[in-house]
């Protein structure tokens, strides 16, 4: 684990970006998390799944469009 873990606000930051579509603040976030020791593989597992995940989720109970979530 690293000094810098991905917890729940830094998830609901990262769902609030994406479903804005800020695709820039999307990147600087990542970035971000990288600098401060984030490895990649706990990017794909402490934030890109879950986030798939919970967009699909919303998605399948019509809480969010198609279209919102490929933003």
């Amino acid at each position: 684990m690293t000094a810098t873990t991905i917890n729940e606000l830094t998830r609901e930051t990262f769902f609030n970006i994406l479903v804005a579509g800020d695709r820039p603040a999307a990147r600087s976030l990542v970035s971000r998390l990288l600098d401060e020791g984030v490895s990649p593989a706990e990017l794909i597992e402490d934030l890109y799944w879950p986030m798939h995940e919970h967009l699909n989720k919303l998605r399948k109970c019509d809480q969010i469009s198609t279209l919102a979530e490929h933003a």
